[in-house]
């Protein structure tokens, strides 16, 4: 062992050398109030800054140069979150996956991923959004 620097573990080794932590990314309409409140209030979550807010309705060209493979109409119907390794999640999908994002949230990660939460999510999320009109959305911010 002698001469041997230790290595460190490859949980601790970040995956870019020399680039910042890979972020999560979620894009929202922010012509869409309960969006808006929504995206608000996972802000609040985000306690160690793993997230980066994106308005669908603001910044589509910032959006679509980062993205490009996301339609817009795709993503003013469905909140998408982006992972850190790229992979895009859309509407309760993409909110479950972001337990793991904010630590507030790793304590209900069991809770949803129990069999049959998804179903029942996936249904809530199709009538909340169902509820939005086409050309933004009737539901206005406080």
């Amino acid at each position: 062992h002698g001469g041997m620097v230790p290595r460190k573990p490859a949980a601790l080794e970040h995956p870019v050398k020399g680039g910042p932590p890979p972020r999560w990314a979620v894009l929202f309409d922010g012509d869409c109030g309960l969006c808006r409140r929504a995206a608000d209030f996972l802000r609040r979550l985000d306690l160690l800054h793993r997230v980066e807010f994106h308005d669908v309705a603001a910044d589509w060209e910032g959006i679509h140069r980062r993205f490009p493979r996301l339609s817009r109409e795709a993503c003013l119907t469905e909140m998408h979150v982006i992972r850190p390794d790229g992979k895009a999640l859309l509407g309760f999908d993409g909110c479950r996956a972001l337990a793991f994002a904010f630590p507030l949230g790793w304590v209900f990660i069991p809770f949803l991923y129990f069999p049959g939460v998804s179903w029942v999510g996936r249904k809530v999320y199709r009538v909340v959004a169902g509820g939005r009109s086409r050309d933004g959305c009737s539901l206005t911010s406080p």
